[in-house]
């Protein structure tokens, strides 16, 4: 589901600092994109951290972009490109992509599956896979399978498409690796219509565990059959399995597998949400602070999103901050604010970093508010920067 940052009052800020040379939409997902030599590269939305925050589901790259010059082929991933694009569950990168950097999927949270179309690996950095989810299974044509294993550095999550499913016996895939992926360690094989294990009669009727239902949803998503995990992760969830719940909630939200329901979506997550899942409880929030599914709330908009600060994440944080300093569905409390925005700042949040560098320039306190601009400014923001050329500071960055 989308992480879209709260902008309010005198928190608004205008982005002037672009880190792309050109966006192009295709398949009604909007991607960003460096222009060289050999061909275009798919990069960072902007200076921001909240890279890709506004992708859900699944998400295609294309093959090439049209420009004002002609049509430029795809041909790498950035470094960092999708890193923490928390609503993306699935990636297609076309046969066109010759290179995939650094990083370019860490953080995704929501990731399942990468599906690579072409039969040649393309070039990969020593770290390209680093601080990926571990349950992501990355998919290769049936015809290239050894290809990507004996290339190198490709991590041993390669599973070969085909017309029964995932072959995974032929991986190597270690129990401790199956059971992450929900998968019976007994049986190296997940088909369409099952695991292979045959029931015995006195199992028949037995009821399937929580755990068990969201395995089977997690298959069936990872090949791409949504409707089916979709059925998987209510029964799941109505078992009181808390990602089950998260995950059904999302597909209400973004349609993937059941249409559109935001009442539904807000049913679910927000049962997610009180049995302590993060990304729940965010989208929670911003389900309330926007009106989608329930009555808009400020208070319990703020509610969720403190419930999230208090996990540690950073835009959370940095939105109760917003809320305490506007008075926004709590009581105005600019030391509680404060706070928010420091823990917020410290894990490197620009507009955290802004919220305190303004908190101290109205307490006249020029030498922290100078160093927190700084901050700001470095990653782009224009209130920042702003503040510092009006004041004649410069826009270096001191620590």
């Amino acid at each position: 589901m989308k992480r879209v940052l709260l902008f309010l009052g005198i928190m608004a800020v205008v982005m002037t600092a672009r880190a792309y040379d050109m966006a192009y939409t295709y398949e009604g997902k909007t991607l960003y994109y460096d222009l060289l030599a050999d061909g275009a590269y798919v990069t960072f939305e902007s200076m921001d951290e909240t890279n890709y925050s506004k992708l859900h589901g699944v998400v295609n790259i294309p093959s090439k972009v049209p420009t004002n010059v002609g049509d430029y082929p795809v041909v790498g991933i950035g470094y960092s490109a999708f890193a923490s694009c928390n609503g993306m569950s699935a990636l297609t990168v076309p046969q066109s992509v010759k290179y995939l950097g650094s990083n370019f999927v860490a953080n995704c949270t929501a990731l399942r599956v990468i599906i690579m179309k072409s039969t040649i690996p393309p070039t990969i950095e020593v770290n390209t896979f680093e601080k990926m989810v571990s349950s992501v299974l990355i998919r290769v044509p049936s015809n290239a399978l050894e290809v990507y294993q004996a290339s190198g550095r490709w991590p041993n999550l390669v599973a070969v498409s085909t017309a029964g499913g995932l072959d995974l016996k032929q991986l190597g895939l270690t129990n401790e690796r199956l059971k992450q992926m929900g998968i019976d360690s007994r049986s190296r094989s997940v088909v369409k219509t099952s695991f292979q294990a045959k029931k015995s009669p006195s199992s028949v009727n037995k009821p399937e565990s929580a755990d068990a239902c969201f395995a089977k949803g997690e298959e069936s998503y990872g090949r791409g059959d949504f409707e089916n995990a979709a059925n998987w992760y209510r029964k799941a969830a109505e078992k009181g399995h808390a990602q089950a719940q998260y995950y059904l909630g999302d597909a209400y939200f973004h349609g993937d597998g059941v249409a559109v329901d935001y009442q539904q979506a807000v049913y679910w997550l927000e049962k997610a949400g009180y049995q302590g899942v993060l990304n729940a409880q965010f989208n929670v929030a911003l389900c309330y602070l926007h009106g989608k599914g329930v009555d808009q709330s400020n208070s319990k908009a703020a509610y969720w999103f403190e419930k999230a600060a208090e996990q540690g994440d950073a835009i959370a944080q940095v939105n109760i901050g917003v809320c305490y300093e506007n008075g926004m569905g709590v009581e105005q409390n600019y030391e509680e604010a404060v706070e928010w925005f420091r823990k917020s700042a410290e894990q490197g949040n620009a507009k955290a970093q802004c919220g305190l560098g303004r908190y101290y320039s109205m307490r006249r306190d020029h030498e922290q508010a100078v160093y927190w601009y700084r901050k700001a400014a470095a990653q782009g923001q224009f209130e920042a920067q702003k503040y510092l050329e009006d004041n004649g500071y410069t826009l270096n960055v001191q620590y």
